[in-house]
């Protein structure tokens, strides 16, 4: 199991991460699409940001309770 020093860095660093590949998408065109109301939108880079953190931090810990 990793340490809480360990964790706060990989942490960091998706976050730089997804810092540039978001910064990288004002440069393109996004698809938005409505979720359950006028209010509530969600973008192709949303879905992509929460598939990037899903898939780091399962590849970090098998562990469930792990975050």
């Amino acid at each position: 199991m990793a340490s809480v020093k360990e964790m706060d860095t990989y942490a960091k660093l998706w976050m730089k991460e997804a810092g540039t590949r978001l910064r990288a998408s004002f440069k393109t065109k996004l698809n938005i699409e409505m979720k359950t109301n006028p209010n509530d939108l969600v973008t192709n880079m949303d879905k992509g940001i929460e598939k990037f953190f899903a898939k780091n931090r399962r590849s970090f810990s098998r562990t469930p309770h792990f975050w």
